[in-house]
Formats: structure tokens, sequence, C-alpha cells
């Protein structure tokens, strides 16, 4: 009967061995695993800190790239400054020549003939008008050669010639046809 016992035993061992060792197995098992999963994230961090790596270089590069840029951009900005203030001066020197044109144009003398004399009307009729730049109220210097016969204030102004009073308190003698008239006298020694 040692025999059952035996068998007992062993089956009792074999139970224990079963339930005891097989848990250690599925450890071992498990612990294979996790190691391999371990050894994968090891792998995958080690992927995913070159990445970084390249991801920081070319966020540098990129850093870099856009500093150059703003710098250029800082010097457009400042060449547009610059060409403003510099378009700004030229406007006004462009509307000071105009200016000085305007003037010049205004301070330059006018010089034409006496046409005819109305003795009766007090008046004269010379030969330059609107397209000369005669303005009515603009006063005329009447001359002889070198004589001055007196002044005329222009009353009527048509296109080629305008119609002018005498100014009887300037008057040295009387205006005759051919008489030289000019807006400003310019003595030459």
């Amino acid at each position: 009967m040692k025999c059952p016992r035996t068998v007992q035993v062993g089956l009792g061992v074999a139970l224990f061995l079963t339930t005891a060792v097989a848990p250690v197995l599925a450890a071992e098992d498990d612990a294979i695993a996790l190691k391999q999963e371990l050894a994968e994230a090891k792998a995958r961090i080690v992927d995913l800190k070159a990445k970084l790596a390249e991801i920081l270089a070319e966020q540098a590069q990129l850093r870099a790239r856009l500093a150059a840029r703003e710098a250029e951009l800082n010097k457009a900005v400042k060449q547009v400054e610059e060409l403003t203030l510099h378009l700004q001066a030229l406007t006004g020197q462009l509307g000071a020549l105009k200016e000085r044109q305007t003037r010049k144009e205004w301070h330059e003398p006018l010089r034409g003939k006496v046409k005819s004399v109305d003795k009766e009307a007090g008046t004269v009729v010379i030969n330059m008008g609107e397209r000369h730049k005669v303005k009515k109220g603009s006063a005329f210097i009447v001359f002889r050669g070198d004589q001055y016969v007196g002044k005329v204030v222009v009353d009527e102004v048509r296109a080629d010639e305008c119609t002018a009073h005498l100014d009887l308190n300037s008057m040295k003698c009387a205006p005759q046809a051919g008489d030289d008239v000019t807006t400003k006298l310019v003595i030459e020694l």
C-alpha cells in the first residue's frame, strides 16, 4: 500500500510544483515580456531624443533665419523711412522751386508796345493780353527810347491785347502808338 501513498505524495508534489512553479514561470514570461517592452521603449526614447535633437537644430536654424529676416526688414524699414524723409525734402524743394518759378514769372518784366491811343477816353491798347499773363489791374510803365512817358493801369484783358487807362498823375507826356511798355523798368549801366 505504500505505492498509493507514494503516488499520493507524488501527485501532491506535482500539484505543488504545478501550482507553485507555474506562477513563477508565468512571472518569468511576464518579466521577459516587460524587458522586451522596456527595450522597445528605450529604443523609442532614443529615436524621440534624436528627433528632438533634429527639431531643436531646425528650430535654431529657423530662429537664425528669422533673426536675419528681421534684420533685413529693419534695414528695409529704415531705408523706407530715409527715402520718405528724402522724398519729403524733395517735395519741399519742388514746392520752393515752383514758388520761385511763380515769383520769377510774376516778377519777370513783361514787355510790349502801345498799339493805339484814345486821347478822349484817356486809354491805350497794348499788344499783350491773357496769353502773356496780363491781369486786370496790372500796371505798365510807358517809355519812348530812354524817356519816361508815364504809367497806365489795365482795365480790360483779351487774349492778345489789353486796354489800360492813363495814370494822369504819373504822365510826363502823351503816349503814342509804338511807345514801349514794361511791367518793370530795368536800367542797364
